[in-house]
């Protein structure tokens, strides 16, 4: 709710919730500053949202990890995420993010490859899909 002052007609007309008078300069002609503007409030809560996704861990740390690592690639971007992290550069909920998905990671491979490798083992012995007998 924007409550309206009396007063300088160079700065807004609107009272802070604090009850001090907004110091900050009208935008538009009705007085009011991009932050009060009855006219803007839309406008301003597409911001706050676009604001909200663009900060948000996953977006982060998607920017600094790549799409395909190898797990010597996976070393050196964490390594570099745990140091930016201690430089103050990288929130730590980044590191927990870019963590967890290389822990992800790491367990994909590992199923992946243990499956090639059962498969491997199944066709030299000659046991098909259907010839399981555990599953």
């Amino acid at each position: 709710m924007v409550h309206e002052k009396q007063g300088n007609p160079r700065t807004c007309k609107a009272t802070t919730t604090a009850g001090s008078a907004c110091s900050a300069q009208p935008v538009r002609p009705d007085g009011f500053c991009y932050w009060h503007s009855p006219a803007l409030a839309t406008e301003r809560a597409a911001a706050r949202r676009r604001g909200g996704e663009h900060r948000s861990n996953r977006l982060r740390a998607a920017k600094l990890l790549p799409a395909a690592l190898t797990s010597d690639d996976l070393l050196v971007t964490l390594s570099r995420v745990i140091h930016a992290a201690e430089r103050g550069s990288v929130e730590p909920g980044v590191v927990t993010c870019i963590s967890g998905a290389a822990r992800t990671m790491t367990e994909i491979r590992k199923t992946t490859e243990i499956e090639q490798r059962l498969a491997d083992l199944e066709a030299r012995a000659g046991i098909g899909n259907n010839d399981r007998r555990f599953g």
